[in-house]
């Protein structure tokens, strides 16, 4: 289960960094200047930040599974947009998708964790997540560009989204928010197979675990969209928002992560490959393969 899930948070990174090596081509391939190819990646990231708490509210109500497989969804309509339109402007709502799509994985994936695993492996799980969805910037940076460089734009771009599809498939077979529930396809069927008959919570025999929840996490201050009507003062959406940044462990972990990939991801998904082959002179492979490099260390710290 946690398998095909960190598969799925892998193919959106994927999706995220596929423009990563592809500057050049993509120039070439809409006839745009390196400002409008900019325009690309930033309107991705704004849609996907702007779509955390959105999708943080559709968690508590649809649940992991389903915010996954629709994160899968539109990524692969994005990406089939971006490989068979010309104009631009179709193209920016094809990085809009993606973005969108993107925003719905990781956050999914970790809220599933807690579900099937003891307290005392989510650290170790979480930072494994992060790794192998960081494998799959590595595969958008040279993997993908051979791929575009040999068979083309558009036959590149219909395989990361046969890719994307590939996750909605596996998902729906083997994705399940927590044990005890069918994956869609036996939701769909009404039969639940012998794998979500007997399924158990890997933290439930561990002593020093605490058990993992089988419903609703237990943090009260999280915003919630099943909260009855009509609510006691303090208890609205907004409320508990403030009530969240109101901690001084909230506010860290958001200038830790606002402030330490903004160098990476502005080479890296903005400027690397222009910069690297057009004003430093290197070719595809070599450009490739310092953005590689720069993955990879990031990877092993």
């Amino acid at each position: 289960m946690w398998g095909v899930a960190a598969f799925a948070y892998a193919v959106a990174v994927v999706n995220r960094s596929s423009l990563a090596s592809l500057g050049p081509a993509a120039q070439e391939h809409f006839s745009i200047d390196a400002t409008v190819l900019a325009s690309f990646a930033v309107i991705q990231l704004i849609v996907y930040a702007a779509m955390q708490i959105p999708v943080g509210v559709l968690l508590d109500r649809f649940g992991s599974t389903a915010l996954i497989l629709t994160g899968g969804l539109l990524m692969m309509v994005g990406q089939v947009a971006m490989a068979t339109v010309h104009d631009v402007s179709l193209a920016v709502l094809a990085r809009i998708l993606v973005g969108a799509g993107d925003a719905c994985t990781f956050i999914s994936v970790i809220r599933m964790l807690p579900e099937w695993f003891a307290v005392r492996q989510l650290p170790m799980l979480g930072q494994l997540t992060g790794l192998i969805g960081q494998a799959g910037q590595l595969v958008s940076v040279t993997p993908l560009a051979i791929a575009v460089d040999t068979f083309g734009w558009t036959s590149g771009f219909l395989g990361v989204a046969a890719v994307a599809l590939l996750v909605v498939l596996l998902g729906s077979v083997v994705l399940r928010d927590h044990p005890g529930m069918g994956s869609v396809v036996e939701r769909m069927t009404g039969r639940l197979g012998k794998v979500s008959r007997g399924a158990v919570c890997l933290g439930v025999s561990d002593s020093t675990a605490v058990p993992a929840a089988v419903g609703t996490p237990a943090t009260e201050m999280m915003p919630s969209v099943k909260a009855e009507r009509p609510r006691p003062p303090g208890l609205g959406f907004w409320s508990k928002v403030r009530r969240l940044l109101s901690l001084p462990g909230v506010r860290l972990a958001y200038w830790v992560h606002f402030v330490t990939p903004f160098p990476v991801n502005t080479f890296v998904l903005l400027w690397g490959t222009p910069f690297l082959m057009g004003g430093l002179g290197m070719t595809q492979a070599e450009a490739g393969a310092m953005l590689s490099l720069l993955i990879a260390t990031g990877m092993a710290s």
